[in-house]
């Protein structure tokens, strides 16, 4: 856990200091101290402190609740008052910039500790209950269901703002009133009763009517729960969904069934008062049997389940539902009802619920679950309407929706509207009935409105030149031909189906693809007098298809054009089927170069050991993309390009069946560009540690360096004060001097001093190396950077665990007029040390008797640069390696003394940070020489 950061604003020093004190001692970390109020209002944007300690009466123009206002106007800091006699008038316009508490003085530190503690708590609570309050918010805004509360008794507290997309009402017009208002006067009663049993404890389920703010009926199925506080009942909460087109779909099914209903007690009248007219009744019988046929056909591919259930068992059922269920339908006719739900306890409620509201309304709807013939678990939206009202043992029938995604969706409310818009979509179809004589529609589902635009009644006075293009008004008379020549030969299928797709004319003007399923239905003598046909609105499907090709073209040339190297191999063979651009430009490599996988890891790890360590691992990326069917872990590895070169790319392997796709990345620079930003935190870490020690030493170094400097003072015989006191005591003053410098003390003391000095110019270093952390670009004297850089380098404790610094010969040859550089100095010091390093530890290698390492360091101006060499006396660099030195992860060294990214980063931060130019070659007598040459105008 962080330290809370503390700024104590006090223009009375000891008072502050004791403040610091006591804070630090209760763990606290002090930032700062300062003693006006304009310091802390300028100390408090910089510094960004966790509570400021605020003195109300501070010296200056402004006091410290002026400072406090300043502060508060643009951050968001608790401040707690330090007062001693504030009076009435001061507390109140202290209580204005609302703080956090207030410390009487003198402050203990139990006070202080309570005060402070408390203030950070209450600042961080108000925190994350602002951060709540935004992400309930946002869940609320972006729901596309109503969230509604309200009281006991019933008015509205809180309703979300889908109301006005909904409703048409602004929120401002619900809250406040009573939400029987808004409810159809039919409903009221429902859902009084709704609320009284919320108000008894139970949760509330169920559907009803409001009336839109612009006369129209909307049906809305709630979900909510009663809300009571320490037992006493507050209210309800709960969600409201939109299911008018839903009801609109169930009603139209129940107008169907009425048809059926009157169309038996029509037929069973006939029977009975006409039976002497035996043909009549045979035609109407016909007829009947006919529009039952049609209406059977209709019900047979309705986007629903349908079927017919008497005392609990079950009767006829529509393809739909046998699909849902997965039970064929001879496998559900005669079974009770049971074989459909999971427990004994939906069964028996589906009974009692659905039953109940029969009675009372005419008709049932409940949600249950069903288990299907596999054992999974689906959610049913289960509406009933008695075939007979007056005689519920005639049966019942029903229809059955799977809304088991919607169930997932209130589970889930972030997925709530895309679940449910899945679900009506699937309603969606068109079902209609041509008349082949007038070719023109003599019915069209209430859906047929959502696909053309025409209502039932308008559809009907339209014939199908009306409503299809003329380019495929052709195709369907094609069709419609063929299937005619067809039919009645041998061996067709007299309910066959054809599918076409074509394109159709909406009310608008508007075209819209639609993709139509059709079959005839026939007369009496089987001829076909009529085509039964569902169409569906494939406009979306369509433009996606075309957009597919366009997106796959995309993709294409986005592949090919993509600056990662990217092949595609066959797992059977091993042969690369595929390679983009990139593959060449970043190795070199062409399809003859590395035909197959075998050659390419020849060409790209030629050393034995490292390409069987690379088969091991790709090996298992093999068997991690055959297990998960999905891309591989990133690996990295170091390839061989076709100039010789070494990379370091990243790789990942992606399953494509049969073959698999190799995707790779050149993280060369990358990795170049994180050993830069290591050996820059590094430095920084180096130069606060260095900061920190530098202002430690000082302390102790300062009072030794004055207590050396008074004691000489004290025996000066220039001082008259001196001799007095000398005279005074019966000390001479020549006398005590000739017996310090006889015993040598003097000496000592020049010692003391001139260590004193040493060690403060040693400090001075330190403290130069922490602010040179800093990477800004700025004008730099070289000569000065080489210096700092070379007396960082003598105390560098790495340097001397394996190569003494200090043992090596130092030459400089410096330019005095040597113009500043406007670089950073972090980096070309970075860059220097680097190469001081490197030559140290070559000197290192170098055994034999006189041998004396040395190394030099000379500047001089050429152009408009400044030119730096670092050279020294010892073995050099072999020549067949020099042309690899500045690579990345190319290094002569052991294994574990080197990263081989030295030398790389230091070319980087010449070359590229600073527009510059670093070169290497070997002395005549032997030695490396490295030359930079820094333009004047920096980076």
């Amino acid at each position: 856990m962080s330290v809370t950061r503390v700024m104590v604003v006090e223009d009375e020093s000891i008072i502050a200091l004791s403040l610091g004190k006591s804070l630090e001692r209760l763990g606290y970390e002090v930032v700062d101290t300062v003693t006006t109020g304009e310091e802390a209002a300028r100390k408090a944007r910089e510094l960004a402190p966790d509570l400021v300690l605020m003195d109300i009466v501070l010296a200056g123009r402004m006091d410290g609740i002026a400072a406090a206002r300043e502060i508060r106007k643009g951050s968001d800091i608790p401040i707690i008052y330090l007062t001693a006699n504030a009076d009435a008038a001061t507390v109140e316009s202290a209580r204005d910039t609302m703080p956090y508490g207030y410390l009487n003085k003198p402050i203990n530190e139990r006070d202080l500790l309570t005060n402070v503690d408390s203030a950070i708590h209450q600042h961080r609570m108000e925190r994350r209950l602002r951060e709540s309050e935004e992400k309930y918010r946002g869940l609320i805004e972006n729901l596309n269901d109503i969230i509604l509360s309200t009281d006991e008794k019933g008015i509205v507290t809180f309703i979300s703002p889908q109301v006005r997309e909904i409703a048409g009402y602004d929120e401002s017009e619900v809250t406040g009133r009573s939400i029987i208002d808004f409810i159809y006067p039919e409903d009221r009663t429902l859902v009084g009763r709704m609320f009284d049993a919320g108000n008894a404890g139970f949760a509330q389920k169920g559907e009803f009517r409001v009336v839109s703010k612009s006369g129209a009926l909307i049906w809305l199925r709630t979900s909510g729960r009663p809300s009571f506080v320490q037992g006493r009942f507050t209210g309800v909460r709960g969600i409201l969904s939109d299911i008018t087109k839903q009801r609109e779909a169930e009603e139209a099914v129940a107008r169907v069934n009425s048809e059926i209903a009157m169309a038996n007690e029509e037929l069973e009248s006939t029977n009975e008062e006409f039976e002497t007219q035996n043909r009549e009744l045979i035609a109407a019988r016909d007829e009947l049997m006919e529009q039952e046929a049609m209406l059977r056909s209709i019900l047979r591919v309705a986007p629903v389940g349908i079927g017919i259930v008497r005392d609990r068992v079950l009767g006829w059922t529509n393809t739909m539902l046998n699909d849902m269920t997965g039970y064929p339908e001879e496998e559900l006719a005669g079974k009770n009802a049971r074989i459909l739900y999971p427990s004994d306890e939906d069964y028996e409620y589906v009974g009692i619920e659905k039953y109940r509201q029969i009675q009372e309304r005419g008709t049932g709807t409940v949600e249950t679950r069903w288990r299907r013939k596999d054992g999974s678990i689906i959610d049913i939206m289960l509406s009933s309407t008695p075939i007979d009202q007056s005689n519920l043992g005639a049966g019942v029938i029903f229809t059955a929706m799977d809304i088991t995604e919607r169930k997932h969706a209130e589970r889930a409310l972030a997925e709530s509207e895309e679940k449910y818009r899945h679900l009506m979509d699937n309603m969606s179809d068109s079902l209609w009935v041509l008349d082949l004589k007038t070719m023109k529609f003599i019915y069209n589902s209430p859906s047929s409105v959502n696909i053309l635009g025409y209502t039932e009644e308008e559809s009907r006075e339209h014939s199908v030149a009306d409503v299809v293009t003329p380019e495929y008004l052709d195709l369907v008379a094609k069709a419609m031909k063929e299937e005619l020549e067809r039919d009645g030969s041998p061996g067709v299928d007299p309910d066959r189906t054809r599918m076409i797709e074509l394109e159709q004319i909406h009310k608008d003007g508007s075209l819209v693809w639609c993709e139509m399923t059709m079959r005839f239905l026939r007369d009496e003598s089987g001829r076909p007098d009529r085509i039964l046909g569902v169409s569906r609105n494939i406009t979306g499907r369509k433009r996606t298809e075309q957009a597919l090709a366009e997106s796959e073209e995309k993709f294409r040339l986005l592949v090919e054009h993509s600056p990662f190297p990217i092949t595609v191999l066959d797992n059977a063979t091993g042969r690369f089927t595929y390679s983009n651009r990139a593959l060449a430009g970043v190795f070199g490599y062409t399809a003859v170069d590395v035909p197959n996988l075998h050659d390419w890891w020849e060409a790209a790890y030629p050393d034995p050991a490292y390409r069987k360590k690379r088969r091991e691992a790709w090996d298992k990326a093999l068997e991690e993309i055959g297990r998960t069917g999905i891309a591989s872990s990133p690996q990295e590895a170091d390839m061989r390009c076709k100039d010789g070169s070494v990379k370091r790319i990243e790789y990942r392997l992606m399953n494509l069946g049969k073959k698999s796709a190799l995707i790779m990345n050149d993280v060369t620079e990358k990795k170049r560009t994180q050993e830069m930003m290591i050996q820059t935190e590094k430095m920084s870490s180096l130069g606060g540690l260095a900061a920190g020690m530098a202002h430690e030493i000082n302390n102790p170094l300062g009072i030794v360096l004055q207590g050396v400097q008074a004691v000489l003072s004290r025996l000066s015989t220039d001082s008259p004060r001196n001799r007095e006191v000398a005279e005074r005591t019966g000390s001479g003053l020549e006398a005590m001097r000739a017996y310090l410098e006889e015993r040598e003390v003097f000496d000592y003391l020049a010692g003391i001093q001139d260590a004193g000095h040493r060690a403060a110019k040693i400090v001075s270093n330190m403290l130069q190396f922490s602010r040179r952390s800093e990477t800004a670009i700025a004008p730099v004297d070289i000569n000065a950077l080489i210096e700092k850089t070379i007396e960082i380098a003598s105390n560098d404790y790495d340097l001397k665990k394996s190569y003494d610094f200090k043992t090596i010969h130092i030459i400089r040859d410096f330019d005095a007029d040597l113009p500043k550089v406007s670089c950073s100095e972090t980096g070309i010091g970075q860059v220097v040390f680097n190469l001081m390093k490197n030559a140290a530890q070559s000197l290192s290698t170098v055994k034999g008797p006189g041998f004396k390492p040395s190394m030099a360091m000379k500047t001089w101006r050429e152009g408009k640069h400044v030119v730096l060499e670092i050279s020294d006396n010892g073995s050099g660099i072999d020549p067949s390696v020099m042309p690899r030195v500045f690579e990345p992860f190319f290094t002569t060294k052991t294994a574990g003394t080197g990263t081989g990214l030295g030398l790389s980063v230091s070319y980087y931060i010449v070359t590229t940070i600073h527009r510059g130019t670093i070169s290497v070659s070997n002395g005549p007598d032997g030695g490396a020489a490295f030359i930079i040459k820094l333009p004047f105008g920096g980076a």
